[in-house]
Order: C-alpha cells, then structure tokens, then sequence
C-alpha cells in the first residue's frame, strides 16, 4: 500500500473512529499473540511461577525474593486461585499476559489524550495531521510492545509499560493542567506498582517525583502537593522494602541491578553455580555444591525449593559477589549499548530526525513544551540505566514510547505539514507490517489442536509416572 493510498483511506475516518479502529487492531493483535505462543515459556517464567506458588501457598520465606519482583507473582498467583491445574498452567499465564496487554493499551491511550491538551493549549492541527499523529502513535505502541516486549514469554516488562504509560499521564497533566490531590496520589501510585513490578522503577520513581517538583517550581505552583504523591508512593514500595531488607539483615531495594552489573560488566560466571573468583568478584557465602568433573556435576537440594532453585533466587547463591567499577569493562559495555541502541531505534531517529529538519521558523519552544520536556527525563533515564548494564529492547519498550510519543507532540506541531504526514503515515506503515511480520511468526500455533513439542515432553513424563513435585535430575537449565 502506497503512503498516499494511506492516508486517502485515512482521511475518509473521523479521528474519533480512527482511534478506536487503531485500538481494536492493537488489542486484536494482542490477543492474537498471546494465543499463538500460550505453550511458550521462558526459564525467567519458571522462576515467576515458583514465586507465585509460594505466595498462593503462603509459603512468605520462599516468596521473598531479592532477585525477581512480586507484582507480576502476584497475577499470576490470582490466575492459579481461580485454576490450579498443571495442564492450564501456561494458558494461565498468557492469558494473564493478555489482560496486562489490554491494560497497557488502555494507559497508552489516556497518555496520547493527555498529550493531545497541548493542542488544545497552542494551535489545534488539522484533521489530517491529527489523523496521521494518532495512526503514528498506535503504531509506536504496536511495535514497542507486540514487537519489543512482547506477550511469549511470562516476564514483567509490559507491567513496567503501563507503570510507565500511567505515570508518564499524570505527570503531562501536571505539567499543562491545574490537577488535584488524587492526580499527585495516582503518581505516586503508578510509579510505586512499577518498583513492585522491577526494582530499576524506584529509581526512575525518585526521578519522576524530581521532574513533577520542577514542572511545578517553574509554573510558580506550590511543591507541597509532590509530598502527596511521593506519601503514595512510599506507601506501595515500603512494605516489600522492609520484607527485602529483613530477608537480607541489611537495607535492600533488590539484588537484580548489582548481580546484573557484576555478570554483565565484571564477567562473573553467570547465571548459575558460580564457586568464587576471579578476583576481586569475591566469594560465595553459600554456593551450589560441587560434586564432580567431566562432566561438570552441582547439587542443590537445599535449602531453596523450587523449579530450579539455581534460577530461583540468584541473590542467595551469589551472596558475597563483590560488583566493581572498571573502567575498561565499562566502555566495553557503554559500546556495545550504544550499537544496540542505535540499531532498535532507527525507525525513530529517521522520523524525527525529518521533523526536525522540517520544522518552521526560528527554533524557540513555546513554554509548554519547554515544561513538557521534562516529563522526559525518567525515562531517558531508565534507558540509559540499562545502557550502563546490559540491554534488551523488552526492558525498554515502555521508556521509548513515552520519550518517542512526548517527542512527537513537541516536534510535529511545529513541522510542515508537507513533510509531516508522509513521515508519519509512511514510518507507521512501516511499523505496523514490521508488527504484522512478529505477531506470530507462522500460523501453525494458532490451531486450537496446536501441541508444542515442549507439551508433549511433558504428557510422556507424566504418562511414564512423573507428578509435579517429583525430584528429577537434569541436563541443561531445567524444566518445570
């Protein structure tokens, strides 16, 4: 389809059921993925679904866990109570992954309303630039989560999207409204689930909180109403802060961002058994046990139950690691960041790289989106966090859409028209068939008679006498 096809076809849809066409395509896709890959699962998952047995089976001391978060445990714990069965385990797990899909879609969308108050605030574009916005902006979220994130494979990182999504809503409507009480409380909200769903969002929290403090210290507003929401937020993260800490014998936000840095940039054997060394990386307090050579042999039995209790919780069995900064190593890994930054966001850097060239009159920002831009600032954040460490696009699909969305509405108004809808609905055409490519990567899966070899594995175990609970030796990293 040609771009100008495109947008004749667009432009024959109102903007209100453009956006509930673009809506119903996303979700439709969603559901799509998530039933086409539910026999997939990841080792992360087996992990996710020890902790949520723990927790469903008030099991606390085997449920806190320094390495991997409890929000997303949790829904799948909630899955589990309605259906324990092992045979709909996976269907559990990703058609909990489909209603936080519908869930993120919903807090994209209230983020692209509220980002649509700066028109309303400036100069209102024309139907057809509002069209070619809202078709770009779907097709933002499309890809970076069906594409980036996606729904294969049981992890928190389209959690973190809509923590992102929801958070990056209220802070855009603190920057260009006159919001009250309860929209300072919903940050703090949001931003508090994200730190329960992975660690690395206390951070970019702290940061959001900062970014609303200084969008209302340079609209001459009062800072007392931030106090509400960082009051919420302390109130969702400090319980599970205290639970860590008293787990750990010492104040602990989690152990996932130092283990992450001593495997990623100081090379420590990772990610299991792990004896000692090389120095200055330290020693374990409590490793898995050695038991032989050729081939190498581990025991584990004890004292973590789960799955595999190796994967379980890293922070137990790399307790005494000693992360360290090299300088060498560091460059090495800000390198290869960089390259990978550069390859996932070339579709984004040539969009707006053409807005910008294309942008009318001398280059001086309104004040809104002069205050608009800060809202940027976490999330830039939480991208280069990763770049320091170690990067996959899952971990920042939610951070690029929020920067990549604010970005548009601070560029396109100001682009010529000429430039902006080709660029927009040519890039979204792109973006959406890339989509349409990843959804599913072939049709078989669809099927409802569709057995994965992995499931058959499993019905021959079981038909030869294998139960769940059963201890079994392995080969490899386990299975569930």
């Amino acid at each position: 389809m040609r771009v100008s096809a495109l947008r004749a076809l667009v432009a024959g849809i109102d903007a209100a059921a453009l956006r509930r066409s673009l809506i119903a395509l996303c979700a439709i896709a969603g559901l799509i993925q998530a039933w086409g890959t539910r026999h997939t699962l990841n080792p992360d998952g087996i992990s996710y679904l020890d902790m949520a047995d723990a927790y469903r089976e008030g099991r606390w001391s085997d449920a806190i866990n320094g390495y991997w978060s409890p929000l997303y445990s949790w829904l799948l714990a909630a899955a589990g109570a309605i259906s324990d069965s092992p045979a709909s385990e996976l269907l559990r797990v990703h058609a909990v992954n489909g209603i936080i899909f519908l869930g993120t879609l919903w807090a994209f969308d209230a983020l692209v309303r509220a980002l649509e108050q700066v028109d309303d605030l400036e100069s209102p574009p024309s139907n057809r630039d509002h069209q070619m916005r809202l078709l770009f902006s779907y097709a933002l979220f499309a890809w970076t989560t069906l594409e980036w994130i996606g729904l294969a494979n049981a992890t928190p990182d389209l959690l973190v999207a809509c923590s992102a999504f929801v958070a990056a809503r209220w802070l855009v409507n603190i920057t260009l409204g006159e919001p009250g009480p309860g929209a300072f409380a919903l940050l703090g909200v949001s931003l508090g689930a994200g730190y329960l769903a992975k660690s690395v969002m206390f951070y970019v929290g702290v940061l959001a909180l900062a970014a609303a403090a200084i969008v209302l210290w340079r609209r001459g507003r009062s800072l007392l109403r931030v106090g509400i929401a960082a009051i919420a937020f302390a109130v969702v993260c400090l319980p599970y802060v205290a639970a860590l800490s008293e787990r750990a014998g010492r104040p602990s936000l989690g152990t996932t961002g130092r283990l992450a840095y001593a495997a990623m940039v100081n090379e420590v054997q990772w990610p299991v058994h792990w004896q000692g060394g090389p120095e200055p990386l330290g020693t374990p307090l409590h490793p898995t046990r050695f038991v032989g050579s050729n081939p190498h042999v581990y025991e584990f039995g004890a004292p973590i139950r789960a799955t595999y209790p190796p994967w379980y919780d890293p922070s137990y069995w790399y307790d005494g690691v000693r992360p360290h900064l090299d300088a060498r190593q560091q460059a090495r890994t800000l390198r290869r960041t960089t390259f990978e930054y550069l390859d996932m966001l070339q579709p984004l850097l040539v969009v707006f790289a053409a807005l910008l060239l294309a942008m009318r009159g001398p280059r001086v920002s309104s004040s809104n989106t002069r205050l608009l831009g800060w809202t940027t600032l976490p999330w830039i954040a939480g991208m280069l966090a990763y770049a320091v460490v170690y990067l996959e696009s899952r971990y920042v699909g939610g951070f690029v859409a929020v920067v990549a969305l604010i970005g548009l509405r601070m560029t396109a108004a100001r682009a010529l028209p000429v430039v902006t809808a080709p660029v927009l609905g040519g890039s979204a055409l792109v973006l959406f068939l890339s989509v349409a490519l990843r959804v599913v990567p072939y049709p078989t899966p669809l099927s409802p008679s569709f057995r994965s070899a992995e499931l058959r594995a499993a019905e021959d175990l079981h038909r030869f006498g294998l139960v769940p609970g059963d201890p079994i030796r392995v080969i490899d990293d386990g299975v569930r």
